[in-house]
Formats: C-alpha cells, sequence, structure tokens
C-alpha cells in the first residue's frame, strides 16, 4: 500500500518530464473536474509550507491514482 503509494508519487515527479505532467494535471482536470477544498485540504495534510498551486497539483495526482487503482480493482473482480 504505502510502498506503491510514495512510488507513484517518486515516479511522477522524477520520471516524468514537466510537459508531461502538465498533460497529465490537464487530463485529470478534463476526466474528473478541479479537486475540491476537502481534497486540496487531504493532499495539503502534514504539509502546509505547500503553496495552493502544490496543493492542487497533489490532490490532482492523488484523485488521478485513486482512479486508476479503482479501476483496476474493479477489473479483477
Amino acid at each position: 500500500g504505502t510502498e506503491y503509494h510514495e512510488g507513484f508519487h517518486m515516479f511522477f515527479r522524477t520520471m516524468l518530464t514537466d510537459e508531461q505532467r502538465t498533460q497529465l494535471y490537464n487530463d485529470a482536470v478534463e476526466k474528473y473536474g478541479e479537486p475540491t477544498a476537502e481534497e486540496i485540504a487531504a493532499a495539503r495534510r502534514g504539509q502546509p509550507e505547500l503553496s495552493d498551486e502544490e496543493a492542487r497539483l497533489l490532490a490532482l495526482e492523488e484523485i488521478r491514482k485513486n482512479k486508476k487503482l479503482n479501476k483496476k480493482l474493479v477489473k479483477k473482480h
């Protein structure tokens, strides 16, 4: 669980180019909409130094990751 979760963020932030990340953020907004205030607050939890935009982008990463994981779980059953 935790290893996968943190590994996703590590890959997303270190292996993708800025352009690739921007496209994935834009795709997430198109597909799932802007993150809610609650999702942004949850993404910021434990990281009060994050700017509003950094917290928004982290929330989009979480949304994208969770939706993909849920889709995989549903396909398995």
